[in-house]
This record gives C-alpha cells, structure tokens and sequence, in this order.
C-alpha cells in the first residue's frame, strides 16, 4: 500500500503545481503506521452502533484497502456522509491533518467515521445461521510526515493570513499535540524550540 500512496503523493504534487516529490520528501522516514482493525459485528449488530467515532487523522494521508466489509463513512464538505467502498484491491486515499496544514487548508481534511449499517445486515443473518463469527476487518495505511520536518503551509499556499492560521512547528510537535487534545497522551517530551530562520 505504501507504493500506492506514494503515487498519490506524487500525483497530487504535480497537480498543485508543486515539485513532484514534495510529499514524498516530506514523508522521507515518516512514522508511517500500517494497521489491519478488527471488530467482532457479532457483538455489536444493531445497525447503527458506531464502532469508531467521528473523527480527523492526524497524519499526512490515510489509505483504506478495498474489499472490506462496509462501514467506513467520510463527511463531505457540505456536511453529508458518503459510504467509502473501494472496490477489491483498489484504495481509497483520505487525506489528513497534515497534508491539509502544509496546503493551508487548500486540500481538506476528511471527517470519517465506522459504523454497523444495513449493508451488513444480511452478511450477519447468514453468519449467525452458520455459527460463524462475523468480524469487520479492515486494512489501512497511515503515511505520516517525518517528525523531525517542520509543519508549516509550503510556498503556493503562505501568505500573512496563512501563516497566522498555520504557524510552523514540527511534525512531532504537531502530532503529540493533537494526541494531547484527545487524552491519548499522558506525559509531554520536553518542546524543542524552531531554528530561528522560521
């Protein structure tokens, strides 16, 4: 998958008018995360239940492998929820927190959400008939930007309100704090301060 994102970062690159590998550097020995979620429906099978939140990524982009069982749902900018069902071997690539902060909010960052829906109705009708489990898998990759890279909107997109909105920062800073904002982080590193040239 990480092949794939790669071509997106390319692609979405030359599209903005940017330097080809502008994202790939950017993503040059990032923390990227690769991760298969598991949720047992069996348990949780009233259409529905929502099994993950409605949420932002914090990373650069965020690819979802088709083939899945559904239930992954992404808000589009009028504020409606569109089914995301890639096709069987085919990804749907969501951008993030962090490529919409280095475009200064050009590029959007996607709400999504989980949940139990009525596709999967009579998928768990027929799995309870059979005794079988019935389980949501789903593999995703999160490319992330190298923490040691400083955040902030490149060239095209900085101007004196972009950078007020968008203050430069490092990648790992960036990500602790938005780790911070949702409890998930218990003790802060010590902050390292910006070179002076930003």
């Amino acid at each position: 998958m990480r092949v794939v994102i790669e071509n997106y970062d390319w692609a979405l690159a030359s599209g903005l008018g940017l330097e080809p590998d502008t994202f790939v550097r950017f993503c040059d020995r990032g923390p990227h995360l690769v991760a298969s979620t598991f949720v047992e429906l069996r348990k949780v099978c009233e259409p529905g239940t929502v099994i993950a939140g409605v949420h932002y990524d914090l990373n650069f982009v965020s690819g979802h492998a088709g083939g899945a069982i559904p239930g992954l749902y992404g808000e589009t900018p009028d504020g409606r929820w569109l089914a995301i069902d890639p096709p069987e071997n085919c990804v749907a690539v969501q951008p993030a927190w962090q490529l919409w902060y280095l475009t200064a909010g050009r590029i959007p960052r996607v709400r999504h959400m989980v949940i139990f829906d009525e596709r999967n109705r009579d998928r768990l009708q027929q799995a309870k008939r059979q005794c079988l489990g019935f389980p949501r898998t789903q593999l995703q990759y999160f490319s992330h930007g190298w923490t040691e890279n400083v955040l902030q909107p490149l060239s095209p997109f900085r101007n004196a309100e972009s950078e007020k909105q968008f203050p430069p920062q490092w990648v790992g800073e960036f990500v602790l704090d938005r780790l911070e904002e949702i409890n998930l982080l218990k003790t802060r590193p010590l902050q390292r301060p910006l070179p002076d040239n930003f």
